[in-house]
């Protein structure tokens, strides 16, 4: 399932993003935690209120999942599915 997440202009006033990238998403709620990535499927704009929204999968480093099957490498991740 493609989650959503809302950009703030403080960290990519000066990014050009599209539909490809990876970024890393910061701070944490009850569906991501820090240093999970979204690669970038669709980019929403709201044109009344002018925000605007990253769709993707979220990935998340191997490290960090419990019960992973795989020994941690460096940098690997995992599309998170729910």
């Amino acid at each position: 399932m493609l989650e959503s997440y809302q950009v703030t202009e403080q960290g990519y006033r000066f990014t050009k993003l599209k539909v490809g990238d990876c970024v890393q998403l910061v701070g944490e709620d009850g569906n991501h935690r820090a240093g999970d990535f979204l690669r970038i499927c669709y980019i929403i704009e709201e044109l009344i209120s002018r925000k605007i929204f990253l769709r993707g999968w979220r990935l998340r480093r191997n490290k960090y999942i419990d019960g992973c099957i795989t020994p941690p490498k460096l940098n690997e991740v995992t599309i998170l599915v729910e």
